[in-house]
């Protein structure tokens, strides 16, 4: 593939740097053991590398700041396949050297001082000596729910995914009283120079709140780990829906921007909602609608060929009880009111389509004793009827689906 000139020197410089690490390329599918094997010898290795690579980085963009020269060199697919590979492993390396704590858990943030340095010699425009640090003062500040989130999105097996989970119950990033999950650990002990967390006092807004955004991040995580029984364990504590009102001290419907943990003094007021939002944590709220709904893939492919294929995990109490009339806005110009019976969940499907689940048995959609999709009922817009049997929709039926060609589907499960 061709690149720029400057991207290529770029990639050559960072090639070189990693080549000269000697970082295992080939390692075997369970090779955290390996990696940790690969570790810089020490401190001075690390630093030497992110002071070669910091300055690559700061050359390009000079380089680039007005501009491409316009010319290209050609990079081959496998000297690019084994340079990602030298790239993944420096970053699983850097993953093994956050995970150095007794509880398992991953450490997000770092404060770096320089202890040693010498004058380079040269004068700021201000007059002033450069320096270059030669030694840091290397401190992980206390547990942020952050990192573990990003573990989550990482760990290659189920098995570390629970492990993490269960670590973090018994860590202070959980709040036993509300059974809720902070921002953060007690930073009581960090400098002020840290940043704004550490002004605030313990409990309130980014200083060991339960921060709605990231709290929802890690919810989602667990459910794309694989963790439902464990995502549905925490929901009932963690999801305001299910908040009592008079605690949290606005409408359940209504999100918040953190809420009040139990480490703040003011005690009256754990667990109350401050801040109404709309951004953050309600855009993790519709993915976490979405995976529950459909899954992570709705549509895959079969045999070259498109097929909707919807693996929802719903919780055999999402279903209707009784029948319920719902207004459903098919298109700007035409809304029926429909009769929605029990044992369904309906939702709409891309912007375009109602979907209705019908579970006469109540079963849960996941898990070792679920119900399974059995067919489908399409209708079209010009209202005709095709019934399918199976737990896929194929082409060139997807394909429609997919283009919001398809009003209504109703999927039965058994």
């Amino acid at each position: 593939m061709a690149v720029p000139t400057e991207v290529y020197d770029f990639y050559q410089g960072l090639k070189h740097l990693l080549t000269a690490e000697q970082l295992t390329v080939d390692l075997p599918p369970d090779h955290q053991s390996d990696v940790k094997a690969n570790l810089p010898a020490t401190e001075n290795a690390a630093l030497a590398y992110w002071a070669a690579a910091s300055s690559l980085r700061e050359q390009y963009r000079e380089t680039v700041f007005f501009g491409f020269a316009g010319t290209e060199q050609k990079i081959a697919g496998t000297d690019l396949h084994a340079f990602f590979r030298k790239a993944a492993v420096k970053l699983e390396t850097a993953v093994a050297a956050a995970n150095n704590r007794e509880n398992g858990l991953f450490d997000t943030y770092y404060t770096n001082l320089p202890v040693e340095y010498r004058l380079t010699g040269e004068l700021s425009p201000d007059g002033l000596p450069y320096l270059e640090a030669t030694a840091f003062s290397h401190h992980p500040l206390p547990l942020f729910l952050e990192g573990q989130v990003r573990a989550l999105k990482i760990l290659d097996n189920r098995e570390a995914a629970q492990r993490l989970h269960e670590n973090i119950a018994r860590s202070p990033l959980y709040d036993q009283t509300l059974e809720m999950y902070r921002v953060n650990a007690d930073l009581s002990s960090e400098p002020f120079t840290i940043g704004r967390a550490r002004a605030f006092s313990p409990g309130w807004l980014e200083n060991g709140s339960i921060w709605l955004h990231m709290e929802y991040k890690y919810l989602l995580a667990l459910l794309q780990s694989g963790l439902i029984d464990e995502f549905y364990g925490a929901a009932q504590s963690t999801l305001i829906p299910y908040l009592n009102p008079e605690v949290y001290g606005r409408s359940i419907l209504e999100n918040s921007s953190f809420i009040l943990s139990s480490v703040n003094q003011d005690q009256d007021n754990h667990g109350r909602g401050y801040i109404a939002r709309l951004s953050g944590s309600t855009a993790e709220f519709l993915s976490i609608w979405a995976f529950l709904s459909f899954g992570a893939q709705p549509f895959r492919w079969e045999e070259t060929k498109l097929c909707f294929a919807p693996q929802p995990f719903l919780r055999s109490d999402f279903f209707t009880v009784e029948p319920q009339e719902v207004k459903f806005q098919f298109n700007p110009t035409h809304s029926e009111t429909l009769n929605i019976p029990a044992n369904t969940y309906a939702y709409r499907f891309l912007g375009a389509s109602l979907v209705v689940y019908h579970n006469p048995k109540r079963g849960d959609t996941f898990g070792p004793c679920r119900v399974n999709i059995q067919g489908f009922r399409l209708r079209t817009a010009e209202g005709k009827v095709i019934e399918l049997e199976g737990n896929i929709v194929p082409s060139p039926l997807a394909e429609e689906i997919r283009a919001g060609m398809i009003p209504r589907i109703d999927v039965f499960f058994a």
